[in-house]
Parts: C-alpha cells; structure tokens; sequence
C-alpha cells in the first residue's frame, strides 16, 4: 500500500511540473484573433471564415482555410502599402508576415482576390 501512495504521489508530481512549464509557456507567448470584414462570393461555403488572420507578439499569421484563390496581401500604415505579397491558397495554405521591423501604430491588412474583393482587418502594433 505504501508504495502505491508513492506512485500516485510520483505521478501527481510529475503531472502538476508538467502542467507548470505548460503555463509558463502560454503566458509568454499571445496570439489575438483578427476580426477580417468583407466577403469572397468564390469561397467555399462553410460554417467557417475562409480566412483567419491572428496577431502575435511576432507577425501576422494568415490562414486559408477554404480556396480562395489567388489573392494579394497587403500591410498598409499611414497610407502608405508597407508590404505586398500575392499568394494561390490552393497551394500556400499559411502566411507570416514579420513585424518586427514595423514600427508602433495603426495598420490596415487587405487581403484582395482576382475579382477585386477585398478582406479588411485593423489593428495596433
């Protein structure tokens, strides 16, 4: 019996360490839903956004999660486009965009299609 108070004591630790780096590590990192406006009439229908846009203490994470098509992808602040990328979410499924070298302040990510329309999405940096 004792020692079955000892294993359960062992697992108990082990668990509740485990548990304690798995913190840590969601504390240090954070990853905010960007809320995108618009519409793609071409995107497959589903309960889901076709695209999902996340913001992290790193970049920008773009995910297609249905075909989109080809798209440009555009980071705009103060007016002016800071960086241009254009994507066929048939076979690029994910994009990053670092802002490390962005400065503080307001920008606007435009994701556009070959028929001209457009997701928006604005955050702070």
């Amino acid at each position: 019996m004792r020692n079955l108070h000892l294993l359960f004591a062992g697992i108990f630790f082990f668990l509740f360490s485990s548990m304690s780096d798995a913190t840590t590590l969601a504390v240090t990192g954070w990853k905010k839903h960007l809320e995108m406006r618009g519409y793609y009439s071409k995107a497959a229908r589903s309960a889901q956004e076709p695209v999902q846009v996340f913001l992290n203490d790193q970049g920008l994470e773009i995910y297609f999660l249905s075909n989109v098509g080809k798209v440009a992808v555009f980071l705009e602040g103060d007016g002016e486009k800071l960086y241009q990328r254009d994507v066929d979410s048939v076979i690029e499924k994910t994009v990053f965009i670092n802002l490390s070298e962005f400065e503080e302040g307001q920008y606007t990510l435009k994701i556009i299609n070959d028929k001209g329309e457009c997701l928006t999405g604005e955050f702070i940096r």
